[in-house]
């Protein structure tokens, strides 16, 4: 079981040819209005987390993991499926474990995934003796590059939700299915045993 991107559209109205509702890749530019307890009102389309699957009448959620029946209902059944409780839970998540909040910004969803060492700077401002001496020998640093220092004022979840948002975001990039997240972030981590090696590689 394999998803098909909009570069399949062929072997998509091959698989669904006996289907009632065929799949149609337009239907993931649908925009859907999410209502979350957690968040003010969520607008998402269908495509950033619906796929079509190698299988008649089924698309897969990259969010759930779930396999959705489009069959019998065409575009309603995913959307039913995105304004389920379990999805917006998903979204919910993705949303406030993904954007950087607390101390670094006033406003969480105004706060940039990149860089994430960037609002660091303001805090050399701030009358905490403790972060102003150790950011002043680190001004030079740059917001990509944080030092140890930097690195100790963030908190380890918030380094993760940070490395995680940019493979996410290089993924939806070049669309690249996430299903294949974890095996990318697997190579990631066999690549990083020898950082001699990986800064010589140059795939171009």
């Amino acid at each position: 079981m394999k998803t098909l991107g909009k570069n399949d559209i062929g072997r998509a109205k091959e698989i669904d040819a006996k289907v009632k509702n065929r799949f149609r890749y337009e239907w993931l530019e649908t925009t859907v209005n999410l209502k979350s307890k957690k968040l003010s009102e969520i607008e998402v389309t269908l495509g950033d987390s619906i796929e079509k699957l190698d299988l008649p009448g089924k698309a897969l959620c990259s969010f759930c993991n779930d396999v959705i029946s489009y069959g019998g209902k065409g575009k309603i059944a995913l959307v039913d499926h995105v304004q389920s409780a379990k999805h917006i839970a998903r979204v919910e998540h993705r949303r406030t474990n993904y954007t950087l909040g607390g101390q670094y910004s006033k406003n969480t969803q105004e706060t940039p995934l990149f860089p994430l060492f960037k609002p660091l700077k303001k805090l050399s401002d701030s009358n905490n003796p403790a972060c102003s001496s150790s950011l002043q020998t680190t001004s030079t640093s740059s917001a990509s590059s944080p030092s140890e220092d930097q690195l100790r004022l963030i908190l380890l979840s918030d380094r993760t939700a940070n490395l995680e948002a940019m493979i996410l975001s290089m993924m939806a990039e070049n669309n690249i299915s996430f299903s294949v997240a974890p095996k990318l972030v697997e190579l990631i981590r066999e690549c990083c045993n020898d950082l001699k090696a990986l800064a010589g590689v140059a795939l171009e």
